[in-house]
């Protein structure tokens, strides 16, 4: 990330890989957001609290990109909405669980296989 001045840039992400990490959370709003052009987020452990666990969208106008959602383990997290958001403006989303998730599929194209 660019910084000027000691602050982070306001440029948006154009892509997010997030793999094989261990995300505790407490009262977060969502444990992994992508809204850039892209994400993919494989097998991460999700633990804690969230209003939601993913939340997967893009940008108005942006390229298609990957937005992958693969082998997450949600298992340990409390959500107070769902585990997996798409949101109305994703195109062709994939999400794979690994157990039992509850997903909001509001995009277009989107493929989810779970539980």
């Amino acid at each position: 990330m660019a910084h000027s001045a000691g602050r982070p840039s306001a440029a948006p992400t154009r892509f997010v890989w997030i793999e094989r990490n261990l995300i505790e959370l407490e009262d977060a709003a969502a444990a992994i957001r992508g809204r850039g052009e892209g994400l993919v987020a494989r097998g991460n452990t999700l633990v804690g609290s969230a209003r939601t666990g993913i939340a997967v969208g893009g940008r108005p106008g942006s390229a298609t990109r990957p937005r992958v959602v693969v082998g997450n383990d949600v298992s340990g997290l409390t959500v107070g909405d769902v585990d997996v958001t798409i949101t109305g403006d994703a195109i062709g989303a994939v999400v794979v669980c690994v157990g039992p998730t509850t997903v909001r599929d509001g995009g277009r194209g989107s493929v989810v296989s779970c539980d």
